[in-house]
């Protein structure tokens, strides 16, 4: 049925597919209705400039042979990239929840959902991440193969869904910013005022 959680069996046949792409993916890991996410890398962010801005700051890999193990300080907020890249194709959404080992530690994890094009944006990699805050008064350790959270997917592909009617002005400017996306993958990004005239 259309319109519902997907199930194992409908996971793997998207995933067959192509609908839903999941690397690295292990097929015994896949639950009845979600996959298991894994830290990547955990990365704590800068500080914030003037404007608001900040870049984020690689405090470990979680691919590689750690020989200790890592604590999260009591009160300390880190973003946490996962291990899995994950492309979704159009009208399949992926919601993600925290896996109950994060509650049980006193941890906070803030996600969401992604759907198309997230994944392979403009032919560019995108990698989902989390945020992860220690609510307890003691450091708390996170292994790097911890299941953090789970994925699961509603199919909408059999459902109508509602037109977006656009005014005139928004058809100009999403035709406009269209080309400009065209160009920018042929030929690639530079910046301009999109009248033509270097920025």
């Amino acid at each position: 049925m259309f319109g519902n959680v997907m199930n194992n069996k409908q996971i793997a046949e998207a995933i067959g597919s192509n609908c839903i792409k999941i690397s690295p993916f292990d097929s015994g890991k896949l639950k009845t209705i979600h996959y298991p996410l894994t830290p990547g890398k955990i990365l704590s962010k800068s500080l914030e400039t003037p404007e608001g801005n900040f870049r984020l700051l690689s405090k470990r890999d979680c691919s590689i042979d750690n020989e200790d193990p890592y604590f999260l300080d009591s009160g300390e907020f880190v973003v946490v990239e996962i291990a899995e890249h994950i492309s979704l194709k159009e009208s399949i959404v992926g919601h993600i929840v925290p896996a109950s080992i994060i509650a049980r530690k006193g941890l906070c994890l803030s996600a969401g959902r992604i759907e198309a094009p997230f994944g392979d944006y403009a032919k560019k990699k995108q990698i989902l991440q989390f945020g992860l805050k220690n609510l307890t008064n003691n450091p708390v350790r996170i292994n790097d193969d911890e299941i953090i959270a789970y994925i699961y997917f509603i199919d909408l592909r059999g459902l109508d869904k509602a037109a977006v009617l656009l005014t005139d002005d928004e058809a100009r400017k999403f035709a406009s910013w269209t080309r400009r996306q065209y160009l920018a993958d042929s030929d690639g990004v530079s910046h301009g005022t999109g009248d033509g005239t270097p920025g």
